[in-house]
């Protein structure tokens, strides 16, 4: 079936590339793809809780409990990454004073817990953020941990044994509550580097016990480890931050990754444009994204096919989504249906992790959102999670009670992830009190092609890589992130397909400018892209 021409997603690519007679498969050096995976009874999609038949089973903790004073939307940070090198999808889940709790997958999608015995080295960090990157190029992903005037790597040493604390720079932690953290090769040497986003230690606000804005941190990384490289924002202008999200992306089109600082609650948010080689300039207001709004989680998709990002924000209320116009953005959520179909009290809903997946592999991307509530205690609501379908007219749909991801708990981490290997992705969601909810559907129809990156010892995960696929005659295009507030989710890019039997073209542009195309690849099946610099 030919699918219609979207009204809102121009068409990148054309018809007039390979023809009928030519359409042989193009494997790149380096490019290899695994066994076709068959679903031998595909159905339509409707995901159900699966969590404690999982094995998913360890409440997640209430950092109120532990630490004695609220910490908003806190208690479910996930991550989703092969944490032991053995092909599989595991989970870690955050805990408030110590390491996290990993849960090993099977290889089928069962998971045995497996506390991580690893010391942090403080006596209250009051962890607030976990992230994965592989930072040594050994192709094991470290832990990143950052809370109260603190923040640490934690070695992986394989079988899903992490190494006592390595300490980041205490000049970028003391007397802060560091929030959240973004991976990305800023200064184009080949080897990660960290955003560190951070606001002031709790102290007495005029509305209670609250925290201000502070400084965020710039760390290079090298063969040695991250090295504190700049400072972002000073108090003493209004150009420190108060930020729950950081995004690393190639916003301006140029090649390098510029980030974003999301405003929670504040100051407006920050935008700092990358000079290629490190340098930092702020821009938000020029470029349309000074936004002042209560930021949780973000996601980037090329939506109306220009090749510049698009992006989608949760906040109180429906998320912000803002499309690429000119030199800019523009708010264009309603206009793309992102909205509730069931209004919830004054705000509608509350987001906080928000990710952009095709959970029906048919070629057209959705939009998830784990909703949960704010620390207001005049506001009793219960906010259900949601899902907007992405449509063949480039708008979108809520999908929620239809596909049976309108769960009511409160949700603050959210991963999307094929952790089973049947090429349809779960949804696992977390929120304090309970036990992570794995959401799960049989296989669908739908073909999928999952790309797994190889890169060089710099960035082996190959964070900020950016994939163009066309299918069908329709082209999409990614770009490759790792945190995003609460949840980080697979160092993959998974593509539907819808009824394509085979990607027509397929192009990977790494983070350093090295592109490879590869082309009539056939789906229902993972293709290992290595980068030429890998021996």
């Amino acid at each position: 079936m030919t699918r219609p021409l979207p009204l809102l997603i121009a068409l990148v690519a054309c018809k007039d590339g390979p023809g009928p007679a030519d359409t042989a498969e193009v494997l790149p050096a380096g490019w290899s793809l695994g066994p076709e995976v068959t679903c031998a009874s595909p159905g339509a999609v409707r995901f159900t809780e699966q969590g404690a038949d999982r094995g998913l089973g360890e409440p997640v903790e209430d950092p109120f409990e532990i630490l004695g004073f609220p910490m908003e939307g806190r208690g479910g940070s996930l991550l989703a990454e092969d944490l032991d090198g053995d092909g599989d999808i595991d989970l870690a889940v955050g805990r408030v004073a110590e390491a996290p709790l990993i849960y090993a997958n099977d290889g089928a999608g069962r998971f045995t817990a497996t506390p991580v015995a690893a010391g942090l080295g403080v006596a209250e960090p009051a962890v607030m953020a976990m992230a994965a990157a592989d930072l040594d190029g050994d192709g094991l992903p470290e832990l990143v941990l950052a809370g109260l005037g603190f923040g640490a790597v934690l070695p992986n040493q394989g079988g899903l044994r992490f190494g006592n604390a390595l300490p980041l720079d205490a000049q970028a932690t003391a007397g802060r509550l560091c929030t959240t953290m973004a991976f990305g090769d800023a200064d184009g040497d080949g080897w990660l580097d960290l955003a560190l986003g951070c606001v002031s230690e709790i102290r007495e606000g005029p509305h209670g016990p609250d925290v201000f804005p502070a400084p965020d941190a710039l760390f290079l990384g090298g063969p040695g480890g991250l090295t504190l490289s700049a400072t972002l924002g000073d108090e003493a202008d209004d150009t420190a931050s108060r930020t729950l999200a950081l995004l690393w992306s190639d916003l301006d089109a140029d090649g390098d990754r510029d980030l974003w600082i999301l405003a929670d609650d504040g100051p407006r948010s920050f935008l700092y444009l990358n000079d290629g080689a490190g340098g930092l300039t702020e821009g938000a207001a020029a470029a349309g994204l000074d936004l002042r709004m209560y930021a949780m989680g973000v996601d980037s998709a090329d939506l109306n096919g220009d090749g510049r990002p698009d992006l989608c924000v949760s906040d109180i209320g429906p998320p912000r989504c803002l499309l690429s116009e000119g030199t800019g953005w523009v708010e264009a959520g309603a206009s793309l249906g992102v909205v509730p179909t069931d209004w919830i009290g004054e705000d509608g809903t509350v987001g906080w992790s928000v990710d952009f997946a095709d959970v029906d592999n048919d070629g057209w991307l959705d939009l998830v959102h784990a909703s949960g509530p704010n620390l207001d205690p005049e506001r009793t609501e219960d906010y259900p999670d949601l899902l907007w379908r992405g449509q063949a007219d480039g708008g979108f749909e809520d999908a929620s009670a239809a596909l049976g991801f309108d769960s009511p708990q409160a949700s603050y981490g959210m991963v999307s992830a094929d952790l089973d290997g049947d090429g349809q992705l779960e949804l696992v969601t977390a929120g304090r009190g309970a036990p992570p909810r794995l959401h799960a559907s049989g296989c669908g129809a739908g073909g999928w092609l999952a790309v797994e990156l190889v890169g060089p010892d710099g960035n082996r995960d190959g964070f900020g890589a950016t994939l163009v696929a066309t299918v069908d005659g329709v082209t999409t295009r990614r770009e490759l992130h790792g945190l995003r507030g609460q949840g980080q989710g697979p160092s993959r890019f998974h593509l539907g397909l819808g009824d394509a039997a085979r990607v027509e073209a397929l192009t990977l542009i790494w983070p350093d400018g090295v592109t490879q195309e590869g082309a009539w690849l056939p789906g229902r099946r993972t293709l290992t892209a290595t980068h030429p610099d890998v021996p």
